[in-house]
């Protein structure tokens, strides 16, 4: 069959569901709430968003992409990386310990 090298989606495929397996992936350091400390985390060379509005900046340049590949390539749905922080990972909207939102809510909710 044709080869898809050299591109980071799945051709469009009438035949079958396209799923973004791993959707965002991006930091945000949650201070005061991290499970290593803030010492280990500002240490990460990952770095990450600095401010709320360059996360959603960014999470909104991600859902307009998605988006173009429904129409692109079809894609039905996309798995979210990680709602949550764990451990040394800071990929989602709450800290570890569930007790920070790293970002509005509602802002997230908008842009979907």
């Amino acid at each position: 069959g044709p080869s898809n090298q050299g591109s980071k989606y799945a051709p469009s495929d009438n035949n079958r569901a396209a799923v973004l397996g791993e959707l965002w992936g991006q930091s945000m350091i949650p201070w005061g709430h991290c499970w290593f400390g803030d010492k280990a985390a500002e240490e990460d060379p990952r770095g990450g968003f600095k401010t709320e509005e360059e996360f959603l900046k960014h999470y909104d340049a991600a859902i307009v992409e998605l988006t173009e590949l429904v129409d692109s390539h079809g894609y039905t749905a996309a798995v979210f990386t990680q709602t949550t922080d764990v451990e040394a990972e800071f990929n989602g909207y709450f800290s570890y310990d569930r007790k920070v939102n790293k970002v509005s809510l509602t802002a997230i909710a908008e842009l979907h």
